[in-house]
C-alpha cells in the first residue's frame, strides 16, 4: 500500500512563496494553491484559520528568512521547493505598495539590511 505525505503547514507557506513569486499577491488564492499542491481547501483549514492569516504567515516566513540570512552573512540559495529568493523580494516590494502589513514586513527587513551593512563598515 502506497503512503501519501500528508501536508503540513511548511508545505502551504511553501506553496504560497512560489505563489507570490510567480504572480505576485494576486495569486495567494486558496482555490488557485490547493489545485496546485493537489489537495483540498480543507487542508489549508487544517492549518490556517482564514486566507489573512496564510497571507501573514507567508510574509512572517518570508521576513524570518530574510533575517537568517543576514545572519548568515550572505543570501544562499533558497532552500528546497522555496522559490528564489529575489523572485519573492520583488513580489513582497509590489505589494507594500497596497498592503500595509506588507509594508511594515518589508520596513523590518529592510532596515535591519541598513543595520547589517554600517555594522560591517564600522568593523572594516
Amino acid at each position: 500500500m502506497r503512503m501519501l505525505r500528508q501536508l503540513g503547514r511548511e508545505d502551504w507557506l511553501l506553496a504560497g512563496l512560489q505563489a507570490l513569486a510567480q504572480e505576485g499577491e494576486a495569486g495567494l488564492r486558496v482555490e488557485a494553491v490547493a489545485r496546485r499542491l493537489g489537495v483540498t481547501k480543507g487542508s489549508f483549514y487544517w492549518h490556517f484559520r482564514d486566507r489573512a492569516g496564510w497571507r501573514q504567515a507567508v510574509l512572517d516566513w518570508w521576513e524570518h528568512r530574510a533575517f537568517a540570512d543576514l545572519a548568515k552573512g550572505a543570501s544562499g540559495p533558497a532552500a528546497a521547493g522555496a522559490p528564489e529568493p529575489r523572485a519573492v523580494e520583488r513580489a513582497v516590494r509590489l505589494w507594500a505598495r497596497t498592503d500595509l502589513a506588507a509594508a511594515q514586513c518589508l520596513s523590518r527587513v529592510l532596515r535591519e539590511r541598513a543595520r547589517a551593512v554600517a555594522a560591517g563598515r564600522a568593523e572594516g
